[in-house]
């Protein structure tokens, strides 16, 4: 009985058979049924998907890429290596770093944990309610010695709202001098009803002292919603107090002066009298 080949099962006959036409023929068909044609081989080439059993592309089989970490990433497909790339590319974005591989200064979980702290201290620093309202005090800049521009306080109740500062701070309990030569300067809003109030501090030793002065509010820019105070007018063109004009009213040795003219006024002033001397 002939021998057979291992792959294919060829016949080989032995040196006492006789060769037949038959036997033969059989391995040609052994050859045709299990041998790949040009045809196939070109189209499992050029196939875009390989069928190769799961786990036969090895590493080996790759071979080394080298990573580009200057290749944008962008969506779509891409070959293995420009895929990795651009991978590589967002890396080094998201850390910062000169290269991919160059570890950050913090990991994203430590970042998380420096946030979750950050944010403990600020609500323990400045409480607020369940409607995220301030019930605590805020002070920026306070008990800076660095800063001598100006310093913000917003206080939630109890004291005037707000306060803007110059060349001073809150200590907690008084008000200080940045630079002791230099005067103070503050503006405050009341709670309830708004109205700002101007305080001044001469330069001098700590803790201030302060002088209110009330701020002028008006409406549309000219309009004075209140009291206005200023000193008796001195130049000529200095704001009359009412105790002049009342004075200027009250004065009965003032001569009467009827204007005379020869033709009316354009847009007469209410109160304004004249003679025609023409008529």
């Amino acid at each position: 009985m002939p021998d057979v080949t291992p792959k294919l099962g060829l016949k080989k006959p032995l040196a006492n058979e006789t060769v037949t036409r038959a036997a033969h023929n059989e391995n040609l068909d052994l050859i045709d049924t299990n041998a790949a044609s040009q045809a196939e081989v070109d189209s499992h080439r050029q196939a875009a998907t390989l069928d190769h059993p799961d786990g036969s592309v090895t590493d080996a089989k790759i071979g080394n890429r080298t990573i580009d970490d200057t290749v944008a990433a962008a969506s779509g497909a891409d070959t293995p290596t420009r895929l990795w790339s651009k991978l590589a590319n967002m890396i080094k974005k998201i850390t910062g770093k000169a290269n991919w591989w160059d570890a950050p200064v913090k990991t994203i979980e430590q970042l998380n944990t420096d946030v979750a702290n950050l944010r403990a201290t600020a609500d323990a620093a400045l409480p607020r309610d369940g409607s995220q309202a301030m019930t605590g005090d805020l002070a920026i800049n306070k008990s800076n010695a660095n800063i001598k521009g100006t310093d913000l306080y917003l206080f939630a109740s109890g004291k005037q709202r707000s306060w803007l500062l110059s060349n001073a701070y809150y200590d907690g309990t008084n008000y200080q001098r940045y630079a002791t030569d230099q005067p103070a300067a503050a503006l405050s809003a009341d709670p309830v009803t708004g109205k700002p109030t101007f305080w001044y501090g001469a330069a001098g030793a700590n803790p201030i002292t302060w002088t209110a002065y009330d701020v002028l509010i008006t409406q549309g820019g000219q309009t004075i919603n209140g009291t206005l105070k200023v000193a008796a007018p001195v130049d000529s063109n200095d704001v009359a107090r009412k105790a002049e004009i009342d004075a200027i009213r009250s004065d009965k040795t003032k001569a009467f002066v009827l204007e005379v003219r020869t033709s009316d006024p354009v847009s007469p002033e209410i109160g304004r009298m004249w003679v025609r001397s023409d008529l």
